[in-house]
């Protein structure tokens, strides 16, 4: 027995040196166990028997094998069990990646309740700061004094960072990536992952699960062009007291020496304009030509349709530059001033007292406010006499000025020229417009799957289907009035992040906000210019035809329809004008014109969709 075990000893690693040598199997096959460290361990021996049942071909064994020893060979013993599997400290060393949700888009994530990690690692959040590098030392140490942040939230109600979302109606959901923790500090970060580290994460390992994860969310929010963002926008990354960055050595510790406490965030910090893009969502050359104006000349007015994100635009322009300044306190950096039909003498007066203490000592300049917005520029009267005060101050003591406008005025070359505004369109068909909502819905809907671990494939149906609504409402009105009555992408960023309640939500902004203004604008056109865009077609049509919500017996939408009858047309209109004299239709409609731009000079606006919506309804754009 003791020469038959000898024996099958010999075969066996005969068979074990040919394995090797023909790497028969793969890599896999010839390597042998991994160890805890990453090291490889002894070789794996194998046996004539079966592997471990697997059903590999028999392995050939050399010509020169004695076959009256190979037939003295007693049966193979018994199949060895089945090696146990790796444990989740090996898996978690061997591939250091972040625990991701089954989701076919890929989703960074991790489960909602904080239960003891599995993998004997620490649950960390990785956030995007949305300041400027140089100010993150100082918002990390009010993060760590705040005992709020880290011991009066629950992972159920884990602010997760999101939108100003204070339109959903009180709705739970992902809240503002700026909001209060109490005894005046506010957060400004937004969470786009979680992950675990342990004692075996290296920071080569957290190099590549920060630039992993910073990419994944780009291309999720912004398929097509990442918002305009790379890796190489990350300018380091903070992990408690630990700083890393493209050009710095390791710390002196391994990651999970800098976790400990109340340290649950890893902090990215974005370089240049990347965070105004990051938190803005808009793409970044083009917020660096805004900030390239606004540094040079110091004066930008916004000019476009209503709804567009102008007021919205404005005032991360004007933090982004309070926070570059570095100013201790932004709030009281940046004054708004809204504009109507009867207050330019009171902004006249305000500019003029801001251009005195601009002249006076720098002592007194230092409590000027860095940025002023000047909302609604357009109703004032004179643009010109308002900022003439402005004059006999040196321009670079004075703030930088920002103003929003609905449309051009007859001061806009008096205005270049003379008080150095420079102007930047705001249209519904471009950047920064075009794509805006689209990127933040998706934003919207990306919070709440990272705070639920649950894929909504409904509702982001329902989310990409509200953009193209959009586009085929602004060129339903250009049909049939103009481009100067196109709705921007405001009235949509109110979505609820629920099925049931955005359908409810749809039925009353189509009936009660978007039907009527259609039906007025259209009205209007008619007037202006007559009968246009061919033979009718209700816009309800294309809105029933691709309805993404399920439609049963007891759920059908209840939408408004828009005949031709209420914007003033007949169905036989177009047959009866080819009667008439073409050059009469023609002095009738400019007739018409002239007495509508004459009594409209005032009150343009006023068919605007702002006299439909309310101040809740305005969430994140103006």
């Amino acid at each position: 027995m003791r020469q038959e075990m000898m024996n099958l000893k010999q075969n066996n690693e005969r068979l074990q040196r040919l394995v090797t040598t023909r790497s028969l199997a793969g890599s896999e096959v010839s390597l042998g166990p991994v160890s805890p460290s990453g090291s490889i361990g002894e070789p794996r021996r194998y046996s004539l028997a079966a592997d471990n049942g697997m059903g590999r071909a028999p392995l050939e064994l050399p010509q020169n094998l004695d076959e009256t020893e190979e037939d003295n060979i007693p049966p193979a013993p018994a199949p060895e069990p089945p090696p146990a599997p790796l444990s989740p400290a090996i898996i978690a060393e061997l591939s250091p990646t972040i625990e991701r949700a089954a989701m076919v888009n890929e989703i960074l994530t991790t489960p909602a309740e904080d239960v003891a990690d599995p993998v004997d690692g620490k649950k960390i959040s990785i956030a995007v700061y949305l300041g400027q590098p140089e100010s993150f030392p100082k918002y990390a140490e009010e993060m760590n004094e705040c005992d709020n942040y880290y011991h009066h939230s629950s992972p159920d109600d884990e602010l997760v960072g999101g939108d100003k979302m204070e339109a959903n109606g009180g709705e739970k959901g992902p809240k503002s990536s700026s909001f209060s923790l109490g005894n005046g500090v506010e957060t400004n970060e937004f969470v786009i992952a979680y992950t675990y580290i342990s004692g075996k994460t290296t920071w080569q390992n957290l190099d590549y699960i920060v630039r992993k994860t910073f990419k994944d969310y780009l291309s999720r929010i912004d398929p097509g062009t990442n918002l305009g963002l790379n890796t190489d926008s990350i300018t380091s990354y903070h992990l408690g007291e630990a700083k890393r960055g493209p050009e710095m050595g390791f710390p002196e510790l391994l990651p999970c020496g800098y976790i400990i406490g109340n340290v649950k965030t890893l902090y990215i910090c974005l370089q240049g304009v990347g965070s105004l893009a990051f938190d803005s969502l808009i793409l970044r050359n083009i917020v660096h030509r805004y900030i390239s104006l606004l540094t040079e000349h110091r004066r930008l007015i916004l000019c476009g349709p209503s709804g567009t994100g102008k007021s919205y635009l404005a005032r991360k322009l004007a933090e982004f530059l309070v926070a570059r300044a570095g100013r201790d306190n932004p709030i009281e950096a940046i004054a708004t001033f809204n504009v109507d039909h009867k207050s330019s003498k009171e902004l006249q007066q305000y500019l003029g007292h801001i251009a005195e203490q601009a002249s006076m000592s720098n002592g007194a300049a230092e409590e000027l406010p860095a940025v002023i917005i000047l909302d609604n520029l357009h109703h004032a009267s004179a643009l010109g006499d308002v900022f003439s005060c402005l004059l006999s101050a040196t321009a670079a003591k004075l703030p930088c000025i920002i103003g929003t406008m609905s449309q051009a005025t007859c001061n806009t070359t008096n205005l270049q020229l003379h008080h150095n505004f420079r102007w930047v369109l705001t249209a519904n068909h471009m950047e920064p417009v075009k794509g805006f909502l689209g990127r933040f819905l998706r934003r919207k809907l990306f919070s709440v799957e990272l705070q639920n671990q649950q894929q909504q494939p409904q509702l982001e149906k329902v989310l990409k289907w509200l953009p193209t609504v959009w586009q085929h409402i602004n060129s339903f009105l250009e049909t049939h009035s103009s481009s100067d009555v196109t709705i921007g992408p405001r009235l949509f960023l109110s979505c609820p992040m629920n099925l049931p309640d955005s359908q409810v939500w749809f039925t009353d902004v189509w009936n009660y906000h978007l039907a009527p203004y259609l039906m007025d604008a259209v009205r209007e056109g008619v007037q202006l210019y007559g009968r246009r865009g061919g033979a009718w077609v209700d816009p309800c049509t294309y809105i029933r035809e691709t309805y993404p919500w399920p439609v049963g017996p007891t759920t059908v939408p209840q939408l408004r329809q828009i005949t031709a009858d209420d914007v003033g047309l007949e169905a036989s209109a177009p047959g009866n004008s080819e009667n008439q004299d073409p050059l009469l239709n023609m002095l009738m409609r400019l007739q018409e014109a002239a007495n509508y731009n004459g009594n409209a000079e005032q009150d343009s606006d006023c068919a605007s969709l702002d006299s439909n919506m309310t101040h809740d309804s305005s969430a994140g754009a103006e």
